[in-house]
């Protein structure tokens, strides 16, 4: 049976979030002492003979495997058997679906770009799922989930290869997105079945109505195969009004070609400067900013009752990673009687490991390059097209040795295999081999100087090597290639913020957000570049903005809440830091920001349950151990104390407080000589400053 906490594999399930006719769709989490990857696991009923076909299954899998990693479509993990249930283990689109989207926002988009925006992203994927071979089939808003502010194509239950008017014996989709061609007795399946289905829900977008809105199933059949669909509002741009119309016209041979083709006219509507026809294929990596080590600021000893606090920022990342961002530490009096230690501000905690799903950590190793396999074959020779396609099963797995190896292979045949070397790049970066990725990047852009997804691949790259100033020059090579990329744009922003030059940062915030008005990670991360100029209540605006797009952004409530702590607020801080808890339990920075909270309104016991969560979570943590041995001293455990200056110090030998601190306790416990040698070493260490 199926419930909540019970272990699939490795995967732990939260809550069930899906139900259909094949069975139930769970939030599962795989759980590392480091990090807690959610995951959604598809399970089908009990496979016995009389309840499932499975081979039908099996195809759903197989098909998933082959698109998985292309842009804009959900990826498949693994699939397997467990207690009777076949599950398919997929990305977890943590904005839910389309269909949850319209219903919040009243059935349509705010504005006429957002619409375009929303249909581009659909289309994108689309145009890849084609080109590699497979046609949906069921596009429909339940079916279009949304991952980190993308919208990606999901459910390939009932999607099948690509043959010249195919011929299926069933009728698939859900009827108010399906085409006039899908009622005959033997369908014929294409390409423009799923374009009719995207026009639908392009109007959707654009009006909040259905281009046929029939309620009973024989009169909507009979109006999308005779009717001339409802006519949109004047309001409506021409220009878009006609796409909708060529891409619900009875004949399919009417309607444009291919997903590309009904992309270009939009892009054109968009007065894109962009030559479509030139686009290459672009990878959204997950851009892993790597934090510049922030200096400490350091308080000499001025009284006994003198705190150094401050809290620390998270900034969002593609995958989720947990990032404290640099902020000012600021000295806060303490109440009287409060101790006779110091206590320190919360550091950078250690950078969580990276998640080594492939698909999360870069949203695009791009199985289209199979497809390009396919259509191109005879520039490729046969060993080397033959080692890049093991290459890439290799990645689908995780396989990451393997596939680098496979990759060099095709690169030994073919020096000028381009795709080989971005896909090798593609794989080192995820390893953190950021050299080696920059250096592959850098051959596939003498390759292809077009190719606006190598160009953000090194910026990304770049950036986690500390290159900010060579990674803004390749972002901003990728934006001119791309301008209306808003996950482009919004990269740049980070690596200003890294650099931290705020305004700039701000102005490609604000650039991205204008392109995508839903982009809740350019709110949260524009929120923490107006906390770093001292403009709180701005940053506190932009934090819940991130909060209402998102109602599940973790690091939106911690930011906020560390922003109400900032500000003295501690009830509200304390609020919303508990509420980033029941999102993500292992965000390590909130429990440190707890534990100031704690201590400084005199709940030892509540600021040392934190610390100790924290040190769980971060056990290499210096500051971490100086902290939780303040409070413990505080409490009259000194040898506990002891131990945790010990490991402070044994963690960074030049943390003067920790020597300071521990030489208190030495005194307390009539340990002159100790005591001594720790006050020496304290006042060797702040000469030194």
């Amino acid at each position: 049976m199926l419930e909540k906490g019970k272990k699939i594999s490795e995967y732990v399930l939260v809550e069930k979030i899906g139900h259909g006719g094949f069975g139930d769709v769970w939030l599962a989490e795989k759980r590392t002492p480091l990090s807690v990857s959610q995951f959604a696991l598809k399970f089908f009923r009990p496979a016995t003979a009389d309840e499932i076909e499975i081979q039908i299954v099996q195809r759903e899998i197989e098909v998933w495997q082959k698109i998985s990693g292309l842009p804009n479509v959900i990826s498949v993990i693994e699939a397997d058997f467990a207690e009777n249930y076949i599950y398919i283990v997929s990305e977890y689109a943590d904005g839910g679906s389309l269909h949850e989207w319209l219903a919040a926002r009243g059935g349509r988009a705010r504005t006429v770009e957002e619409a375009v925006t929303i249909i581009l992203e659909i289309l994108n994927g689309l145009d890849y799922l084609h080109r590699t071979g497979f046609i949906h089939r069921d596009i429909k808003p339940a079916n279009i989930l949304i991952r980190k502010g993308t919208f990606c194509l999901a459910d390939f239950g009932v999607t099948r290869e690509i043959k010249t008017h195919s011929i299926t014996l069933h009728t698939a989709g859900t009827y108010n997105y399906m085409p006039p061609e899908a009622f005959n007795k033997t369908p014929a399946v294409s390409p423009a079945t799923d374009i009719w289905a995207v026009a639908v829900i392009f109007q959707e977008l654009l009006t909040g109505k259905l281009p046929f809105s029939q309620d009973e199933i024989p009169s909507l059949m009979y109006s999308i195969l005779h009717d001339e669909p409802n006519e949109m509002p004047d309001n409506v741009p021409a220009e878009l009004r006609a796409i909708v119309r060529k891409a619900l016209q009875k004949q399919r041979e009417d309607r444009f070609a291919t997903a590309q083709e009904m992309i270009d006219a939009l892009k054109e509507f968009q007065g894109s400067a962009i030559d479509s026809s030139k686009l290459s294929v672009d990878e959204k990596i997950a851009a892993q900013i790597k934090e510049p080590i922030a200096e400490q600021k350091k308080k000499p000893i001025a009284a006994d009752t003198v705190i150094d606090e401050s809290f620390a920022l998270t900034t969002r990342v593609a995958n989720d990673e947990e990032k404290p961002s640099p902020i000012e530490k600021r000295k806060v009096n303490a109440p009287e009687n409060k101790s006779a230690y110091q206590i320190k501000g919360v550091s950078q905690p250690k950078k969580i490991k990276r998640n080594k799903i492939l698909v999360a950590a870069i949203a695009g190793i791009s199985l289209l390059s199979l497809a390009v396999l396919f259509a191109s074959a005879n520039w490729f020779s046969t060993n080397a097209a033959e080692y890049f396609e093991q290459g890439l099963s290799c990645a689908v797995k995780q396989n990451y040795e393997c596939a680098i190896i496979n990759y060099g292979k095709a690169i030994d045949l073919k020096p000028d295999y381009f795709e080989a070397y971005k896909h090798r790049a593609v794989i080192y970066y995820t390893s953190g081999d950021f050299q080696k990725a920059i250096s592959d990047y850098k051959q596939a852009i003498e390759l292809n100087p077009n190719d606006a997804g190598s160009f953000y691949g090194r910026a990304a790259a770049l950036s986690n090597s500390g290159e900010f100033d060579l990674a803004i020059e390749d972002y901003t090579k990728t934006i001119e290639l791309n301008p209306q990329d808003a996950s482009y744009i919004y990269s740049r922003g980070l690596a200003y913020f890294n650099k931290k030059e705020y305004e700039k940062s701000i102005e490609d915030y604000n650039r991205a957000i204008e392109i995508n008005p839903n982009y809740a990670e350019a709110y949260n991360n524009r929120g923490n570049s107006f906390d770093e100029q001292g403009k709180n209540k701005q940053a506190i605006d932009d934090y819940t903005k991130a909060i209402e797009i998102d109602m599940n952004f973790a690091l939106a409530y911690s930011n906020r809440g560390t922003s109400q702590a900032r500000n003295g607020n501690y009830a509200r801080a304390v609020e919303d830091l508990n509420r980033a808890l029941e999102i993500n339990p292992n965000l390590s920075t909130v429990y440190f920001n707890l534990a100031n909270i704690y201590y400084l309104k005199n709940d030892f016991d509540l600021a040392l349950t934190n610390y100790n969560r924290f040190i769980e979570l971060n056990p290499n943590n210096s500051l971490a151990y100086s902290n939780r041995g303040v409070i413990l001293g505080n409490k009259g455990n000194y040898a506990q104390a002891i131990e945790d200056f010990n490991r402070a110090v044994e963690l960074n030998p030049q943390d003067a407080e920790s020597y300071y601190n521990r030489s208190l306790i030495y005194e307390k416990i009539g340990d002159k000589d100790r005591a001594q040698s720790d006050r020496q070493r304290y006042n060797d260490l702040t000469l030194k400053r």
